[in-house]
């Protein structure tokens, strides 16, 4: 008797709220009509200017997998914003929905942050271009140095004069220095030679530019 009396009043409940939704579906249609028809065309509008933005980061040698980062990256804003549009159109509380955004954008990147900040890097070594795959360059924080091999969103990995893979996180490559030592076609290169004090100074040196005519 308990449970019949339970499932009658959860079952009267559900058709208040059915009528309600049904009430407010009927007194929204009009506004509703309009938000889809929003929605439609805001989607094609952000998708097409995503692609726009894409073919113009192409046109100017821009990484593929920054440039397909970004369109991915724009038109799931442009989404966004027209989602909160269409849903102010229909009268929903957009404070509400923008401040579910935040609060879910700020936990992600504080969970996410060394993440991030190895992305943020990755995305800015791939638009600068300090130095490219084949270079040679030496991360002076850890004093890491090797022939780049591959530059991904997260890591640049790099081959060791001893052939090993060295993998280092992008973050920590933006956040120090590094030195390029194949940007220049030439470069300076110091050798020391030891000779006796008693050598002869003039042979010394018509040996040395006979070596750097070889």
């Amino acid at each position: 008797m308990f449970l019949t009396e339970i499932s009658v009043e959860q079952k009267d409940r559900f058709e208040q709220y059915m009528d309600k939704t049904i009430d407010w579906l009927v007194g929204k249609a009009q506004l509703l009509v309009f938000a889809i028809i929003f929605l439609f065309f805001g989607f094609k509008i952000s998708k097409f200017i995503a692609k726009v933005l894409k073919k113009s980061m192409d046109r100017h040698n821009v990484e593929k997998s920054v440039s397909g980062f970004m369109y991915s990256f724009i038109k799931g804003t442009l989404y966004m914003i027209i989602f909160i549009m269409a849903a102010s159109i229909v009268g929903l509380q957009v404070t509400s929905l923008v401040a579910i955004f935040g609060t879910a954008s700020l936990a992600i990147g504080l969970a996410l942050q060394g993440s991030l900040a190895n992305f943020a890097g990755g995305v800015l070594i791939l638009i600068m271009k300090p130095f490219k795959v084949g270079d040679y360059i030496i991360e002076n924080s850890k004093g890491l140095e090797g022939t780049v091999v591959t530059i991904d969103i997260f890591y640049t990995k790099l081959r060791t004069y001893d052939n090993r893979i060295v993998v280092i996180p992008n973050g920590c490559i933006t956040a120090n220095s590094i030195v390029n030592l194949t940007t220049e076609q030439r470069r300076k290169l110091d050798i020391s030679i030891c000779v006796s004090y008693d050598s002869d100074i003039d042979k010394v040196k018509r040996v040395l530019y006979e070596i750097k005519r070889i």
